[in-house]
């Protein structure tokens, strides 16, 4: 079990009004499982698709040291510098799976920069839908600069994680920017996201900017 983590996948779900109809908690694998499969990897966290005998297993992983950080400070009952990197890992991987299904379910092509990207957006958006909760504020300027200036790179590949988060950063600027109004429950903020969740990758930018929130 990984503290934080059915809720946080359900947040998700519900908040894009997705329909792929699968529950993430049941593809969480154990270090065991991951390991067999990925015997080399190094990822914190990862959304695993692995072949075998031409079947393809679907697994979401997270390393025990962020599991245990979670459950000893979970970031539900108060998100703060000390759990805000190991939460980020596990909004990461739930939004990977979601996206991912999603896309599948409805017959749609899917890139691992989208993946990633999406995985961008939805660390600030969950993040910012609980410090409102939690102190009344989203606190968004500080939440950027922690979420994407401040990034820990761990990706095998990091030219493409450092894009993904690059991308996510101008696309949230670009649609309401990250002023002290900011609001992950404002409607028509929930109703561009999730129009743009739909999205390819090529469309999203030019969609959120010409239907910025700031604009509105």
């Amino acid at each position: 079990m990984i503290s934080c983590f059915p809720q946080i996948a359900a947040f998700l779900y519900n908040y894009y009004q997705l329909d792929h109809g699968h529950s993430a908690q049941d593809f969480v694998i154990t270090t065991q499982t991951f390991r067999s499969w990925f015997p080399n990897a190094k990822e914190r966290g990862m959304l695993c698709i692995h072949s075998h005998d031409e079947q393809a297993n679907v697994g979401i992983y997270v390393e025990q040291k962020v599991k245990d950080l979670l459950e000893a400070h979970n970031p539900l009952q108060a998100l703060t510098n000390h759990n805000l990197d190991a939460f980020l890992v596990v909004i990461e991987e739930a939004s990977h799976f979601h996206y991912v299904m999603q896309r599948v379910s409805h017959q749609l092509p899917v890139t691992g920069l989208e993946v990633e990207t999406q995985g961008e957006i939805d660390k600030f958006l969950v993040c910012a839908a609980l410090l409102k909760e939690q102190c009344g504020d989203s606190h968004a300027l500080a939440l950027a600069h922690l979420v994407f200036d401040r990034s820990i790179v761990t990706a095998e590949e990091p030219s493409a994680y450092e894009l993904a988060t690059k991308l996510a950063a101008r696309f949230w600027l670009d649609v309401a920017g990250y002023h002290h109004l900011f609001h992950p429950f404002h409607p028509k903020l929930q109703k561009l996201l999730r129009a743009n969740f739909r999205k390819p990758l090529y469309e999203k930018r030019a969609y959120a900017k010409n239907r910025s929130l700031l604009h509105l």
